[in-house]
């Protein structure tokens, strides 16, 4: 007799259930990383590196002008690129830097193992490389940073593959002494702990992203030394990157 009003009480009951489930568990969301889009980064670098040396036991000078160029891939978190000035992420890209340079290094050593004049010539002319490169946003507010590491011990070779070096003597037969190919030309030893020969770091405006051009410097050595003991030195190596993301 009451058997339809109690099965109607059910069918209810049975509603309410699975709409509380509903409610409990819901849709499965792909995961934030999982959502990404690949973004292609040029950078393009290029200076003129001077360095020269006063001292009894020496006079000499060296200069080099270079360029570069590298691109890479990388697929970026679609959050990051909403907001690239604030939000964490790192992304990982393999590519190939291609270099060249013209530069010449003149002088005399008064005394000591290398007694006597020198000169050396330096030319490379689209010599390539292999580098992994990570893109990250930086620990400052606003910017990014790509680091780069070589993937064959150093940047540039100073000679072979379209590199050359000539020179009169043994004095800077293997590489310039400053300002080396094989360290991105930089004349630094380390930076943030990471050996320059291997590992650059380049920071530059998050306005690159989505689609965007910026520019930064890179190297930023300039300085002088006056020594007694060492001898006065003067240099100055400010390159200039340009980032471009499509």
């Amino acid at each position: 007799m009451h058997r339809p009003h109690i099965a109607r009480r059910r069918f209810v009951l049975l509603g309410a259930a699975l709409a509380c489930l509903a409610v409990a568990v819901p849709a499965a969301t792909p995961a934030r990383e999982a959502t990404a889009r690949k973004v292609r980064f040029t950078l393009s670098g290029s200076g003129i590196a001077n360095w020269s040396i006063q001292w009894p036991k020496e006079n000499g000078q060296q200069a080099l002008r270079y360029n570069w160029r590298g691109t890479f891939n990388f697929n970026v978190p679609t959050r990051a690129l909403k907001n690239p000035g604030k939000v964490k992420f790192k992304t990982r890209a393999t590519g190939t830097l291609q270099g060249s340079w013209v530069g010449a290094l003149s002088g005399t050593v008064v005394e000591g193992f290398s007694e006597g004049p020198y000169r050396c010539e330096y030319k490379g002319s689209n010599v390539a490389t292999p580098v992994s490169a990570e893109l990250s946003n930086g620990k400052t507010r606003g910017r990014l940073l790509i680091t780069l590491r070589a993937q064959r011990g150093s940047f540039f070779a100073p000679s072979g593959s379209g590199a050359s070096i000539n020179c009169i003597s043994a004095y800077g037969r293997t590489a310039p002494p400053h300002f080396d190919p094989g360290w991105l030309f930089r004349d630094t030893y380390s930076d943030r702990g990471r050996l320059t020969r291997d590992t650059a770091f380049i920071g530059f405006a998050s306005k690159a992203l989505p689609r965007g051009t910026v520019k930064t410097t890179f190297p930023n050595e300039t300085g002088a030394r006056d020594s007694s003991y060492t001898g006065n030195v003067r240099w100055k190596n400010r390159g200039t990157v340009t980032v471009r993301a499509r």
